[in-house]
């Protein structure tokens, strides 16, 4: 039965401190502000996820917690003082603002932060806390992929690395977010195979235990897809729930993530380790993906970009480069194997020549090395 009831799995108990000189052994989350209004928030939903939290008011007692903590929740009003305490830079940072606040895209930046607004209503910041309670082997990668224009060839990326990822011995989540992409179950050859899609996951929340074993699986890579037809975009919470999930259960989470800005993408590129856009090497594309990286990285972090030859016509690493922005982790050969099997709607994993697949295994050795 489909997971309707949440929080499956978590820690019973909730330890809050109120700011001691030695922060205790590995805590969960560390949280630092002088504001009791966002305060409260971050204990109310640590509460209710049964996590751990460390909290202090200032960044010189936060020091001893910076690199042991798993997440750690900055208050803007702490953002300034912790940027000159020059704290060495990590990943799992927060940044807690009330909606009403000003600066959240400077401090952001700054720490390179995923941002949470209270009151949250959507109940993400539960989400993200419960990810930093133990349960499996963590995995580190949370890769976006997302197309700069329609037929770049994101969704058949997606599932040629997660074979490939698998293949090498990893464990893979494959993850539609695209409501107009037919259902990454077509790509991957797994549209009969039984198993849940979203509308089954559709109440998810908070913590979701492991999904293996209850989705569509192929040697090793497991995938949740669109249903067919897919009305709407899986809800927030959900896909907060999903992505921690994926985090925390597979070696690698790969998310075919839609161009559009909306909640559901946001959240899904704030969530990621990694953001990758794949541009073909067309004019229009060019530009549709100079436009999308610099969108993407303003608003949730850094991008890469995998470049895919236009048939044709060959662009240098350092060119692709400079027009779109973003530093490009590898040009693939166009394939007209590839696309003919892409048209055919058969499992592309296989599909593409020796040379492109041989380029998406360096990709995938490049999330696992």
């Amino acid at each position: 039965m489909p997971p309707q009831a949440h929080l499956a799995g978590m820690a019973t108990t909730t330890a809050v401190s109120p700011g001691p000189s030695t922060a205790p052994a590995g805590p969960a989350v560390a949280l630092v502000t002088g504001q009791e209004r966002l305060a409260s928030g971050v204990l109310a939903a640590a509460a209710a996820a049964g996590v751990e939290v460390w909290r202090v008011r200032s960044a010189e007692e936060l020091r001893p917690a910076w690199t042991s903590a798993t997440q750690v929740y900055l208050g803007i009003d702490v953002a300034e003082s912790v940027q000159a305490a020059a704290l060495a830079r990590r990943d799992g940072v927060h940044l807690v603002a009330a909606e009403t606040d000003g600066d959240l895209s400077r401090w952001s930046c700054a720490f390179d932060a995923c941002v949470v607004t209270l009151p949250d209503t959507a109940g993400v910041l539960m989400s993200r806390l419960v990810g930093a309670v133990g349960g499996g082997a963590p995995g580190e990668q949370v890769v976006t992929v997302t197309g700069a224009t329609g037929g770049a060839g994101a969704s058949t990326l997606v599932v040629a690395l997660a074979a490939a990822v698998a293949a090498g011995g990893g464990s893979v989540l494959a993850v539609d977010l695209d409501v107009d992409g037919g259902g990454l179950d077509l790509a991957a050859g797994l549209e009969r195979a039984v198993g849940w899609r979203w509308p089954d996951l559709a109440a998810a929340s908070g913590q979701v235990g492991d999904l293996r074993g209850q989705l569509p699986e192929a040697d090793g890579v497991g995938v949740l897809s669109m249903a067919r037809p897919a009305a709407d975009p899986p809800p927030l919470p959900a896909v907060a729930s999903v992505l921690a999930s994926g985090r925390r259960w597979w070696d690698v989470c790969l998310v075919d993530c839609p161009r559009g800005a909306g909640a559901v993408t946001e959240e899904a590129l704030t969530a990621a380790t990694r953001r990758w856009v794949v541009v073909r090497a067309e004019v229009r594309a060019l530009a549709a993906a100079r436009a999308l990286v610099a969108r993407t990285s303003r608003r949730t972090g850094p991008v890469e970009v995998v470049g895919v030859a236009a048939a044709g016509a060959g662009i240098g690493v350092e060119a692709l480069e400079r027009t779109v922005g973003a530093p490009v982790l590898a040009v693939l050969p166009d394939d007209a194997r590839l696309r003919q099997a892409v048209a055919r709607g058969g499992a592309v994993a296989q599909a593409g020549s020796r040379r492109w697949r041989r380029g998406v295994h360096a990709l995938a050795a490049e999330l696992v090395r």
